[in-house]
């Protein structure tokens, strides 16, 4: 069994500053620190650890800091290998979320020592390398994808997807991917790499191209979540380039889509656009929106005048969510 562990070992040091982000650092180093493996059978040091790092994540409020918590308690509980590596799985995901990259690799590393080739962990190992820039190391990762345990086609597209993000002509490589993925039915697949493309495009000035991207991705999309959070980046993109009638109309096909703290979200928004827009009617139709966010969503003052749209056609692209 391959041992990720060793290459990178985890130094443990207390926050010399205390705040929330350095609280749960360290409670992530310890846990991860601590967490028997094959090679090495749990001892006092390592029960120390834990507790430490299980009351480290009291200083604070979060997910992340709920997740190490749950993860300590299946270890002190003896819970089986394969528990413990999906909560780190878990763990991981959440750190990526808050740009801990390193520990969400180190979380990885620890599911593969104890849960073995597991073939979604060298995707999650695949795309953490990525995002931090060692691109040979993510190829490897997404190359164990296939040969890992059994073949899933699923996941085989996954990281195929990550290779074509890896490639010079991403784009390109991005829609064979989800063609691919459209024949074999795999709605998700086709959303995650047309998102993709979107955010290429719109890292190359494409901004119209990359709006029609994200309200492609949003349709093909089966949970509305990711609807929704997508329709809002689409939102922002018109409304960066002064389409503020255009973000409107977004956030307006998003306003029943996702959560109830995402629809509240939407009605500020949409507030916050009528009265940039002077649209009396949409100020007191969306004013019950509920208390501002602390930071402001209103356009930048050099934009806040309604222009020509960026995007013609834009209710026919709406028409399919």
């Amino acid at each position: 069994m391959t041992v990720y562990r060793s290459a990178t070992p985890l130094r443990v040091s207390s926050p010399a500053r205390p705040g929330p982000t350095l609280h749960l650092q360290f409670a992530a180093r310890c846990v991860l620190k601590a967490l028997p493996t094959p090679l090495r059978p749990q001892g006092p040091e390592a029960s120390f650890l834990l507790r430490r790092g299980f009351q480290e994540t009291l200083r604070v409020d979060g997910v992340v800091g709920r997740r190490i918590r749950s993860l300590v308690t299946k270890v002190e509980a003896g819970c089986s290998p394969s528990d413990v590596a999906r909560e780190l799985v878990a763990l991981s995901g959440h750190l990526e979320e808050v740009s801990e990259l390193e520990l969400a690799q180190q979380a990885l590393g620890c599911a593969c020592d104890l849960g073995g080739d597991v073939p979604e962990l060298h995707l999650h190992l695949g795309r953490i390398h990525r995002k931090r820039g060692d691109f040979p190391s993510a190829r490897a990762e997404y190359l164990k994808v296939s040969e890992a345990g059994h073949y899933e086609p699923r996941l085989h597209r996954l990281a195929r997807l990550g290779e074509a993000l890896l490639s010079r002509d991403a784009d390109a490589a991005l829609g064979k991917v989800a063609r691919e993925a459209q024949r074999a039915g795999d709605a998700e697949t086709v959303g995650i790499a047309m998102e993709e493309r979107a955010h290429l495009q719109a890292a190359q000035g494409r901004h119209r191209s990359a709006v029609r991207q994200a309200l492609s991705a949003a349709a093909r999309y089966p949970d509305t979540m990711d609807r929704t959070r997508l329709l809002h980046w689409a939102a922002d993109l018109l409304q960066s380039r002064g389409d503020l009638a255009g973000a409107r109309r977004i956030l307006l096909s998003a306003q029943d889509l996702g959560r109830e703290p995402q629809r509240r979200f939407t009605r500020q928004r949409l507030h916050i656009l009528s009265r940039a827009l002077g649209d009396e009617l949409g100020i007191r139709r969306w004013r019950d929106g509920g208390p501002p966010a602390l930071i402001s969503l209103m356009p930048p003052r050099s934009r806040r005048q309604a222009t020509d749209p960026i995007l013609p056609g834009l209710d026919r692209l709406l028409a399919f969510l």
